[in-house]
């Protein structure tokens, strides 16, 4: 009887663990700003993120999930990449009625943060920072742990005459196709007045134009899961 019963529960616990053994750490992590609703929603948001599973689909294991974190605390989740479970989690984002700094939401989460992963901050202004948050322990949790950060704001980069999409960390404009156009940008940063643009700089870390990409964001996304393809595509979890 005993040894009928072991049978049984080692029947079902075997393939729970068999399969956590075989779950890869969520890599990306998207830290949505709630305070100003987005125009359209964000379906965008849902395509981007289909996007990039589908150009890392030859390996699942690159982005078999994402964290969902909104500035506000009502979400912070792990969310499963699938197109329904994507849409369920960013259905539950709602309007929060004062602006709220994200800084508090990523302190949240970075202890659990996988080493070397990614966030998308995605917010349309920098409110000022709490009081309460340490700037430069924060800024070297990142750098110990590896972690790039790309910001998706309001912010318009003029490179020389033409208008571009974004810049890396060196300040080299990047063009509508995604590449390097061989300028540099003159738009005045004010990075000292400007917590995530310094975090997303001094980590590796690109600053988009939150218009620019929600109009292309299949082009943005097909970008980033060859990035992130790229980073962890020989990798094991």
């Amino acid at each position: 009887m005993i040894k009928a019963l072991l049978f049984a529960l080692m029947t079902l616990l075997c393939p729970a663990l068999l399969h956590a053994g075989n779950t890869a750490p969520t890599r990306l992590y998207v830290v949505v700003d709630t305070a100003t609703p987005m125009a359209g929603g964000y379906q965008w948001l849902t395509d981007t993120l289909l996007t990039i599973k589908s150009e890392t689909s030859s390996q699942p294991l690159v982005l078999p999930s994402f964290g969902l974190h909104s500035f506000d605390r009502k979400v912070s989740r792990t969310v499963s990449s699938d197109k329904q479970s994507f849409k369920q989690a960013l259905n539950a984002l709602t309007v929060t009625p004062a602006p709220v700094n994200g800084l508090p939401a990523i302190q949240r989460i970075i202890d659990d943060i996988e080493h070397g992963a990614h966030i998308l901050l995605i917010t349309r202004d920098s409110s000022p920072r709490p009081k309460k948050i340490n700037f430069a322990a924060l800024a070297k949790k990142f750098i110990k742990k590896n972690i790039t950060m790309h910001l998706l704001t309001d912010i318009d980069f003029e490179c020389e005459e033409h208008w571009i999409f974004g810049v890396n960390q060196h300040l080299e404009g990047i063009n509508e196709k995604f590449e390097y156009s061989g300028c540099n940008i003159l738009t005045p940063l004010h990075v000292d007045r400007n917590d995530y643009v310094k975090l997303a700089l001094a980590s590796g870390g690109h600053l988009w134009r939150l218009e620019a990409i929600k109009a292309n964001n299949i082009a943005y996304g097909k970008y980033l899961g060859a990035e992130m393809l790229d980073i962890y595509g020989a990798s094991k979890p």
